[in-house]
């Protein structure tokens, strides 16, 4: 008989061609303990309109220059986890990113340690070394300022450093100093989206939508948090957020009023009377959906409600009583929504 042929070895699919050993010296930090990082969704992200958003480099190159930072002189990102999961050694750090806007990028960090205990964390990353990093510079300080003044409403910063991006031909000039800074991320808390119908939405994994009674309270509780950050001794306060761009976290609708966090300021604004800040808000709005958002409640009631539960009733009239006689004086432009007509209804003097 004639001998049989060997049946011709199967071609190895792309799947298996694809995977590569990581040698353990790679997976290691400086202190010779085996840690796990890993990236995922990064994806291009748009803005409002529907447009991509710009990035200024590419995400393999700051993932890459992230690990090989945590294994090797990090200064801020595991002494940040350490400082709120203690000194234990870290298994594996999760980075996902959740949130992007013109400026920074925002990871969402879930961190586990050798005892398998589980925190998560963000970390934000400026989008360039120059005006963006700046920008990112002073949101922290500012972030820190309002947990002085509200930690119950204000995410917690913690440590915050440059992360050093190689250029990706190797040209010593365009290397870059990216600032970024880490921060505790609330449990159940997701960055904050309008919905084409005007109704907010938390982005967390289920991201369901609220529903307009719920939008409204959630716009007075906005309204509340921006009059607590508010000193009428030193006259001053955050600047009005973008509502638009993530600087609000909201945890997902339920049985109760959702409740909301601080996550981004970039500016605190000085001499600003109660007058000027109750026309701030009134009049602060974005360009949504072809026609503008505003960020105060429809119900003028709860506008002035918002006030109440910030500063009291009878501070809350004073301030709307000097707004409405600087609108009286023309001092000030009367707005449609909350003219002297409707002032006169909700009874302020």
């Amino acid at each position: 008989m004639p001998p049989r042929r060997k049946p011709k070895a199967k071609p190895r699919n792309r799947g298996y061609q694809k995977k590569r050993r990581t040698k353990r010296e790679n997976l290691v930090t400086k202190d010779g303990n085996l840690l796990f990082i890993k990236f995922k969704n990064l994806d291009e992200r748009v803005d409002l309109h529907g447009n991509t958003l710009k990035r200024h480099y590419k995400l393999e190159t700051l993932t890459n220059a992230v690990e090989k930072q945590i294994r090797s002189h990090d200064r801020f990102i595991l002494s940040s986890i350490q400082s709120i999961m203690g000194p234990t050694n870290m298994k594996t750090i999760t980075f996902e990113l959740v949130a992007e806007n013109r400026y920074k990028f925002t990871f969402h960090c879930k961190a586990i340690n050798v005892n398998r205990n589980q925190v998560s964390f963000a970390l934000v990353v400026a989008k360039n070394n120059q005006e963006y990093s700046e920008l990112v510079r002073k949101e922290a300080t500012m972030l820190r300022v309002l947990h002085d003044r509200l930690p119950k409403w204000t995410v917690e910063i913690l440590k915050g450093g440059q992360i050093f991006l190689p250029d990706r031909h190797r040209r010593k000039d365009f290397d870059r100093d990216l600032h970024a800074y880490m921060t505790v991320w609330p449990k159940g808390f997701h960055e904050m989206q309008v919905q084409k119908n005007n109704c907010l939405r938390s982005c967390g994994s289920k991201g369901k939508p609220f529903t307009h009674q719920q939008s409204q309270a959630l716009k007075r509780r906005m309204v509340e948090i921006i009059l607590r950050t508010y000193d009428p001794v030193r006259r001053n306060g955050m600047a009005i957020p973008q509502l638009l761009s993530g600087d609000f976290f909201v945890t997902a609708p339920g049985k109760n009023l959702s409740q909301v966090k601080i996550m981004g300021c970039r500016e605190m604004q000085n001499r600003v009377s109660p007058m000027m800040l109750v026309h701030r808000i009134l009049d602060a709005a974005w360009d949504w959906n072809k026609r503008p958002y505003a960020l105060a409640p429809d119900d003028p009631r709860e506008v002035v409600q918002a006030f109440v539960n910030a500063v009291g009733k009878e501070t809350a009239m004073e301030w709307l009583g000097d707004y409405k006689k600087a609108v009286k004086s023309k001092r000030l432009a009367q707005l449609e929504h909350f003219d002297i007509e409707t002032m006169d209804k909700l009874n302020i003097p």
